[in-house]
């Protein structure tokens, strides 16, 4: 029985197999690859055969038979690839009379896993092997991400679709006639139909409100202010730092007023807190937001420990009444390890999340806050002094 060599190839990923790291990474890679139905190159072939050789023995009970016949004289189910050095986009109609975007280049693992990673709302893209190419649907999403994928790469492109390059081009060369922005007057130009009215009376709050509509250009007079006459650099940075990027701070006085403006402007917020230090975390929070005229009916604690090991913890929430639900009225939402289901059935939006730390945390919990929204890893190494007194960490 003739075996050939992308079923070895598989059978590499065998549990009984058992790999070292990089000859996993590289049969992992091969797999995703031939999964898609894109055969191996000519070089790809060559490791592969000094992969299989190295892990000979092992792979033979696995196929039920010597496989240096299938080693020496190689079989491969999919043709060997010449590598096509050419990278194109053009806009091509399809069979139904439709238009698609169709793009063209040597296989590229990177790229693949960012085409996979698109939103479904973006619209259709399929992969045609007998084209040799990626077929997207022509949407907007999709023209954007071929333009930022390719823009370091040489890449031919169709008198169609430099047309969209240029438009795009032409669009981030004068953001400001098209995009929202935050103006010295506090209000936001260029606001879809929909967009509510900025209420704040001072910049940084109208900062902080456009934020979370989802705006984070403003124009000079606003950066003239944030570079020279407002004194928080932590809340400069916060501002200027990506949305879905997390942002790590210490705990000094700057920290305390960036933590005031965020509970206040960008609630409600949820307090991750780390397993192992639940009470003195939970208390260190709780001093913090205290002094920021927040009332207990505002607090949502939603996790307990056991008895045995927390009681002193679940005394502090019920004495501190801190165990209210989820209500209209709720400004800050503590976690700990697993995301309770309680949030998702509530409804309601978490707009922040101040992370204490979470290092053994559930996979609830991780996948909720991958890619999340204002994301503040709060590191408070020393306490601090509020006022005349001090937070009790």
């Amino acid at each position: 029985m003739t075996v050939y060599i992308e079923d070895l190839i598989e059978c590499l990923n065998d549990s009984r197999v058992k790999l070292n790291s990089y000859d996993l990474q590289v049969t992992n890679s091969f797999n995703a690859q031939l999964f898609t139905g894109v055969g191996l190159t000519e070089k790809q072939a060559v490791l592969a055969i000094k992969i299989i050789s190295k892990y000979k023995t092992q792979l033979e009970p696995i196929v039920g038979q010597s496989i240096d016949a299938f080693i020496k004289n190689p079989v491969y189910r999919h043709p060997l690839r010449t590598i096509a050095s050419a990278r194109s986009i053009e806009i091509v109609t399809n069979s139904e009379g439709r238009k698609e975007i169709k793009a063209k280049f040597p296989y590229d693992e990177n790229i693949i896993s960012e085409i996979r990673k698109l939103p479904i709302m973006s619209g259709s893209r399929r992969w045609n092997k007998e084209a040799g190419s990626w077929f997207f649907d022509l949407t907007e999403d999709h023209i954007s991400f071929l333009i930022r994928t390719f823009a370091d790469k040489l890449c031919e492109y169709d008198n169609e679709f430099q047309n969209y390059v240029s438009q795009a081009s032409a669009i981030i060369n004068n953001i400001e006639n098209y995009a929202p922005v935050l103006t010295q007057d506090l209000t936001v130009k260029n606001a879809p139909k929909n967009l509510p009215k900025i209420t704040a009376t001072n910049i940084i709050d109208a900062l902080f409100q456009a934020r979370r509509m989802g705006v984070t250009l403003w124009d000079d007079v606003i950066n003239h202010y944030l570079d020279h006459e407002y004194n928080n650099p932590i809340v400069v940075d916060f501002l200027r730092n990506e949305i879905t990027k997390d942002f790590d701070i210490l705990n000094d006085a700057n920290s305390i007023e960036f933590l005031e403006l965020l509970v206040k402007n960008l609630s409600p917020t949820m307090i991750v807190i780390p397993g192992g230090s639940e009470l003195q975390k939970t208390r260190l929070a709780y001093n913090l937001l205290k002094g920021m005229a927040l009332e207990e009916k505002n607090f949502s604690v939603l996790f307990r420990l056991s008895n045995e090991n927390g009681k002193n913890f679940n005394e502090f929430v019920k004495n501190h009444q801190l165990n209210s639900p989820i209500s209209s009225e709720t400004r800050v939402v503590f976690v700990s390890n697993k995301m309770p289901k309680t949030v998702a059935k509530s409804g309601i939006h978490i707009n922040s999340i101040i992370n204490l730390g979470f290092t053994s945390a559930h996979y609830s919990l991780r996948h909720y806050m991958k890619d999340y929204q204002n994301i503040i890893n709060f590191n408070p190494v020393t306490p601090v002094e509020l006022g005349q007194g001090k937070i009790n960490v």
